[in-house]
């Protein structure tokens, strides 16, 4: 049976991806982008698997958005 913690780490994920692909705003986006990586992070963390949520929380929310907010400012055309 499914936990609440899990039911709504579940359901921000899914609607922070959907933001983080429908908003037209590049940098609101990339939040979503970022609150959708931690909480999947927090999910693998919940489920027992530290190392993947580990990876996740490093690379995806922390390299990639990094990359992300760095070509967003180089270009300004947000």
């Amino acid at each position: 049976m499914i936990d609440y913690l899990e039911a709504l780490l579940l359901t921000v994920a899914v609607v922070s991806s959907i933001v983080a692909v429908e908003h037209p705003k590049l940098s609101r986006a990339v939040a979503a982008f970022l609150i959708m990586s931690l909480a999947l992070a927090v999910i693998f963390a919940v489920l027992g698997a530290y190392v993947a949520a580990f990876f996740q929380a490093l690379i995806y929310a922390g390299a990639v958005v990094v990359l992300f907010l760095v070509t967003l400012h180089t270009v300004k055309r947000w």
